[in-house]
């Protein structure tokens, strides 16, 4: 069997060589850094360095660019089709908007792939063998400022998520070297199933914040909780008007309340108990209707809501991943990703079913209770056990994506409650670190990747671990 590093080592070495071959120049292991090592890349006096640098450098700008537009265009293409068949049109501004994300992340991924791939010429031109240990952490951070091109605004989950990946590779490096904690029964029970309770944790998080304090979270994530949490804001308000009264009483949206429900076929018998005054969460989220066929009913129901998410979702990541196996065994593909598509949806429609059902069940069993914002916290716990619906990697990945959520919104509610102040920059810095994590995990530890992610990692920067050492032209 291959050793993990053996195919960058095998890359790393024809690139040396080719750094080497000028007939006059001495051994690049032992050539001291100086700027005529910068020059005899850059300006064309050792030919056959700046043909290779500039060579593998356009390749790894034009697979990070296409990558980047197909990831982030296909996902809007899907999107917009979905909107389009549900709601009978998309709006010109809408399409231009997406067309402008999928240009910038076509350039942020473009400028990072072909940046990294100069930056690593450099420093190899400069240190030779002597920079194989730390030459891709540096390479990765002096190409994260990159990210600033993927979007005009900040965005602090997306900076969280990555870096808590990056967090993530270095566990699993560490575990492979079989080195204490996670070499304990406690270590190998939280690799297991950390992810799950991960998950349970987030839940409590985001959806406290997201029934008492939405402006904890980003408006695209409240706005995706509010329509896959099936109730309309108007029910949430409720909800959260409980917590926040004195008495646990809803009074100010009890009219929306019913509004809602009227408008969405609840017969006006069965709002008998939504009053001025209701105490009763169950009477706002389900009126007329047990705990039990409420969630079995929301279940059903919240499938079809997951549909549309999960569908481009699959289409474009197993487009990119599966491209090769898609057209060798298309149905296999197919039936597979089709799986994916109905699972996943399985797991969105249970989260919020499970959430909804335990917030009823935590404040009527066995007897009424007062709904408090520390009752909210742990009612919401168990929503969070919907991931196992998934399989291991999937449960990771949410894991990981409402981690970076859940921070966020902690750490601006500590700011909103004058417990700390904004750090500037905090997204560059988060990204700058983890860029160079993961980058020197790609590079020494291929294996600690999931195969689908290494798999488009080494497409854009011209490694292939199928083919050990080898130097790919633009395309497989």
């Amino acid at each position: 069997m291959d050793s993990p590093t053996s195919w960058h080592s095998a890359d790393a070495d024809e690139s040396r060589r080719a750094l080497s071959r000028s007939a006059s120049a001495p051994s690049l292991g032992s050539r001291r850094p100086s700027l005529a090592s910068f020059a005899a890349v850059l300006d064309g006096t050792d030919e056959a360095p700046r043909a290779t640098l500039f060579r593998q450098a356009l390749a790894a700008a034009i697979r990070g660019a296409t990558t980047g537009f197909v990831l982030k265009g296909g996902l809007s293409l899907a999107s917009l089709l979905t909107k389009r068949k549900q709601r009978g049109k998309t709006t010109g501004g809408a399409v231009k908007d997406d067309v402008v994300s999928a240009l910038r992340y076509a350039a942020f991924l473009g400028v990072y792939a072909s940046g990294y791939r100069i930056a690593d010429g450099l420093l190899l031109s400069l240190y030779g063998k002597r920079s194989d240990r730390w030459r891709a952490a540096l390479s990765g951070i002096l190409v994260a400022p990159a990210y600033k091109l993927a979007s005009a605004q900040p965005s602090p989950s997306l900076s969280i998520y990555i870096a808590l990946r990056a967090a993530l590779l270095a566990l699993r490096v560490e575990a492979t070297r079989n080195r204490p904690p996670l070499s304990t029964p406690a270590g190998r029970f939280l690799m297991q199933h950390g992810a799950t309770v991960t998950m349970s944790a987030t839940a409590s998080v985001l959806l406290h914040a997201w029934l008492l304090e939405p402006s904890a979270l980003e408006p695209a994530y409240v706005k995706f909780l509010n329509f896959h949490g099936g109730k309309g804001r108007a029910v949430v308000d409720g909800i959260s008007e409980m917590a926040r009264t004195h008495n646990g009483a809803a009074s100010n949206a009890v009219s929306a309340v019913r509004d809602w429900h009227v408008a969405n076929g609840t017969s006006v018998e069965a709002l008998h108990a939504v009053v001025e005054g209701c105490s009763d969460p169950c009477a706002l989220v389900h009126p007329g209707e047990s705990h039990l066929s409420h969630a079995v009913w929301f279940a059903a129901n919240g499938v079809m809501r997951a549909l549309p998410v999960y569908l481009p979702v699959y289409a474009v990541s197993t487009a990119m991943v599966q491209r090769q196996n898609l057209l060798r065994n298309p149905k296999h593909v197919v039936k597979r990703a089709s799986w994916g598509i109905l699972r996943s949806s399985m797991f969105l429609s249970s989260y919020c079913a499970l959430a909804w059902l335990s917030c009823c069940t935590v404040h009527s069993v066995p007897h009424k209770r007062r709904v408090t914002r520390q009752s909210v916290l742990l009612c919401t716990a168990p929503a969070g056990l919907a991931a196992l619906i998934e399989k291991p990697s999937r449960r990771t990945e949410l894991a990981l994506f409402c981690a970076g959520h859940a921070c966020h919104s902690m750490a601006r509610l500590a700011v909103l409650w004058g417990i700390a102040k904004p750090l500037p920059h905090a997204d560059l810095l988060l990204l700058t670190a983890s860029s160079g994590l993961i980058m020197d995990a790609y590079t020494h530890a291929p294996h600690t990747f999931r195969p689908a992610f290494r798999s488009v990692f080494d497409w854009i920067f011209g490694f292939s671990w199928r083919r050990k050492g080898s130097i790919q032209s633009l395309l497989y």
